[in-house]
C-alpha cells in the first residue's frame, strides 16, 4: 500500500510536470499557485477554503461515496464539487449531496481536440 506521504509527493510532482508540459494544461502558469495538493487522511480540512474541489480517484462507487460524504462535512457552502468519473452515473454520486458536477477530463480533451 502506498503511504500518504508518497501520495503527496506523487501529487506534487504531477503538478510540477503539468506546469512544464506542452501544451500547458493551465490557462496561465501563475494559476498553479491556486492548486493545493494533499491526501485525504492528512489534508482534508484544507477543502474548507476551496472554491473548486475535484475528485479524481478509482472508479468505485462505494469509495467515491465515502469521499463525497467527507467532502460534504468540510466544504464551504459556495464550493463547486466535481467528479472525474467516466463510468459511474453522476446521479448515483449525487444522492444525499448538495451538488456534484461531472467533469471528465478525457471527454473534455476529446471535445477540445475535435474543435481544433
Amino acid at each position: 500500500m502506498i503511504s500518504q506521504l508518497k501520495i503527496k509527493i506523487i501529487a506534487d510532482e504531477s503538478l510540477k510536470n503539468a506546469i512544464k508540459s506542452r501544451p500547458n494544461p493551465l490557462y496561465k502558469k501563475e494559476y498553479a499557485s491556486r492548486i493545493t495538493t494533499g491526501n485525504f487522511d492528512d489534508d482534508f480540512e484544507k477543502i474548507k477554503d476551496a472554491d473548486w474541489i475535484i475528485e479524481v480517484i478509482v472508479e468505485n462507487l462505494e469509495i467515491k461515496k465515502t469521499v463525497f460524504e467527507k467532502v460534504e462535512k468540510y466544504k464551504s457552502g459556495h464550493a463547486f464539487v466535481t467528479s472525474n468519473t467516466s463510468s459511474i452515473p453522476i446521479s448515483l454520486l449525487c444522492e444525499g449531496r448538495s451538488m456534484i458536477l461531472n467533469l471528465n477530463f478525457a471527454e473534455l480533451i476529446s471535445l477540445i481536440l475535435q474543435d481544433t
